[in-house]
C-alpha cells in the first residue's frame, strides 16, 4: 500500500536497491583496482566522519523520538533505541576511553565495532517488529532502555578486562594495502560478518514496510542500511581496526548516515508542512464557525422578519425596523472582521491586532480612540479572535448605541489579562436592556467559553465600561 508519503514515483526497493547498486561498484572498483588502496592514513579525516555520524543519528533519534511520542508503536520504540545508542556509544567512548583503560586505541576501535554490530540487531528488530500500539509505552521505553545500558555496562566490562589483549586486525602501516586480506583475528572477521548481516537483513524489513506503509523515512532507513551492510563487506576486505586510518568502507559508512540525514530532513520538512496545512483548516474551520453564528444567524433574523413585514403578518413598528437594522449592521461587522481575518498575517502580534481593530472600527464610526496595550501580552489564536471580536463590539456600541465620541481601550497584563474599554457616550441601565441587547449576551458567552469573565457598568449619561479578565 503506497501513500503521497512514498517518494513520488519511486519505490522503495529502487532506492534501496540503487544504494545497494552504488555500494556494490566502490566495492567492484575497490577489488579490480590495484591502485585503490584499502587504507589511508587520515586521523583528522576519520575524526570528521564520526562526528557527522553522531550527529546524524542525533538528529534522527529526535526525529523518531516526537513520533514515538506520537504513534507509541514499538517498531518506533526499537528503532529509537538503535539512533540513540548509536549516537551515545559515538560521543561517549571516545571522552571516557582514556579515563578507564590504558590501552585507549584496542578498548575505543572494539567498542566501536561492538556498538555499530548490537545497533545492527536493533535495527534489524525495528524493521521486523509489529508496528503495533503500545498499552504502556513509557514503562516500555524505561525497560528497553534499562535493559540497553546494562548490556552496554557489561560490555565495557568485558573490553576493559581484556584491553590489553583484544585484537586490532591488520596494521596498515606494516601490511600491503592494495588488495584484499583475509588473515586477520577470527573475532574481527566474526564481528564484520555478524554486523554485514545484521544491516542486510534491516535493509530488507525497511524495504519491506516502507512499500507496505508508504512510509518515506523508513525508504531512506532501508537505503541506508543497505550502504551499511556493504561498509562491513568492505571492512572484510582489509579487517583492521586501527582508528587513526581512513577506509573505503568509510566512505560507504558516511553515505549511509548521510541517507539517513536526508530522510529526517525530508521527515521534518513533510511534518512542518502538515502543521501548516492543518493550521489552515483549523483557521477555515474556525472561520466558518463564526460565520455560521454570527453572519449566518443575523442574516436569516432579517430574511424571517423582512418577510413577515411583506407579508403583513407584523407591523412595520419602529421598534421592529429598529431591531432589523442593528441584525444588518451586526452582519455587515461580521463580514467586514471574517475579511480582516482574512488578510491578516499570520505571525500578525496581538498588540497590532487589537490597534488596526480599534482605529479601523473608531474610523469608520466616527470616534475618536485611545489606545494602551501591554506590548508583552500574547494569546494563542482561539482566545486572540474572541478578544478581539468582544474589542470590536464594544467599540461599534459605544459610537453606535451611547453616541461616544471618545473611546479609550486598555489591554493590560497583571493579575490575568484585563480589557478594558471605556467610553463617554451616554450610557445605559444594563438591567433594563432586553435580553441579549448591545450583543453583550454574546461577547459573555464567548469569554465565559476561554474561561474568563466580562463585567459591564454603566449609567444613563455617564457612559459605560467593559472590562474582560482572561486567566
Amino acid at each position: 500500500m503506497l501513500t503521497e508519503r512514498t517518494m513520488g514515483s519511486l519505490r522503495p526497493r529502487y532506492l534501496t536497491l540503487a544504494a545497494a547498486d552504488l555500494a556494490g561498484a566502490v566495492t567492484i572498483v575497490a577489488l579490480l583496482r590495484p591502485e585503490i588502496q584499502f587504507a589511508y592514513r587520515a586521523p583528522s579525516l576519520h575524526v570528521m566522519i564520526e562526528t557527522f555520524a553522531a550527529m546524524a543519528a542525533l538528529i534522527a533519534a529526535y526525529l523518531v523520538y516526537h513520533r514515538f511520542r506520537h504513534s507509541r508503536s514499538a517498531s518506533d520504540l526499537v528503532l529509537l533505541a538503535a539512533l540513540a545508542f548509536l549516537t551515545v556509544t559515538k560521543v561517549v567512548v571516545p571522552l571516557s576511553a582514556g579515563r578507564v583503560v590504558q590501552n585507549t586505541d584496542r578498548f575505543a576501535a572494539w567498542a566501536a565495532l561492538v556498538s555499530s554490530v548490537i545497533a545492527g540487531v536493533l535495527l534489524a528488530a525495528a524493521a521486523f517488529v509489529p508496528e503495533r500500539r503500545l498499552r504502556r509505552p513509557v514503562l516500555s521505553a524505561q525497560i528497553l532502555f534499562a535493559g540497553l545500558f546494562a548490556v552496554a555496562f557489561i560490555v565495557a566490562l568485558i573490553l576493559m578486562d581484556l584491553s590489553n589483549r583484544l585484537p586490532l586486525g591488520l596494521n596498515p602501516s606494516t601490511t600491503n594495502a592494495s588488495f584484499p586480506h583475509f588473515g586477520a583475528s577470527p573475532s574481527v572477521i566474526a564481528m564484520e560478518i555478524a554486523g554485514m548481516l545484521f544491516y542486510g537483513v534491516a535493509a530488507i524489513g525497511f524495504t519491506r514496510r516502507a512499500e507496505w506503509t508508504g512510509d518515506e523515512f523508513t525508504t531512506w532507513l532501508a537505503a541506508s542500511a543497505a550502504l551499511a551492510c556493504f561498509a562491513r563487506l568492505n571492512y572484510l576486505f582489509f579487517p583492521s581496526l586501527y582508528i587513526e586510518w581512513l577506509y573505503p568502507a568509510d566512505i560507504l559508512r558516511l553515505g549511509a548516515y548521510l541517507l539517513i540525514l536526508a530522510g529526517a530532513t525530508r521527515e521534518i520538512a513533510r511534518y512542518r508542512r502538515g502543521l501548516s496545512t492543518a493550521a489552515i483548516l483549523d483557521e477555515r474551520r474556525r472561520i466558518a464557525r463564526d460565520l455560521h453564528d454570527g453572519l449566518a444567524q443575523e442574516l436569516a433574523f432579517i430574511v424571517t422578519k423582512t418577510r413577515s413585514l411583506a407579508e403583513g403578518l407584523i407591523e412595520p413598528e419602529r421598534r421592529e425596523l429598529g431591531r432589523l437594522t442593528a441584525a444588518a449592521e451586526r452582519a455587515l461587522d461580521e463580514s467586514r472582521r471574517a475579511i480582516t481575518a482574512l488578510y491578516a498575517p499570520v505571525d500578525e502580534s496581538l498588540e497590532a491586532a487589537v490597534v488596526q481593530t480599534v482605529e479601523e472600527v473608531a474610523n469608520r464610526v466616527g470616534t475618536k480612540a485611545e489606545i494602551e496595550i501591554d506590548p508583552d501580552i500574547t494569546l494563542e489564536s482561539g482566545s486572540k479572535e474572541a478578544l478581539l471580536r468582544v474589542v470590536r463590539e464594544a467599540v461599534t456600541n459605544a459610537s453606535r448605541h451611547g453616541g461616544a465620541s471618545s473611546v479609550r481601550v486598555q489591554l493590560l497584563n497583571g493579575d490575568g489579562i484585563r480589557l478594558i474599554v471605556s467610553d463617554n457616550g451616554s450610557g445605559f441601565d444594563p438591567a433594563a436592556l432586553d435580553s441579549g441587547g448591545y450583543g453583550l449576551t454574546t461577547m459573555s458567552e464567548r469569554i465565559r467559553a476561554l474561561g474568563g469573565e466580562l463585567n459591564v457598568a454603566s449609567r444613563p449619561a455617564i457612559g459605560t465600561r467593559i472590562e474582560v479578565v482572561l486567566p
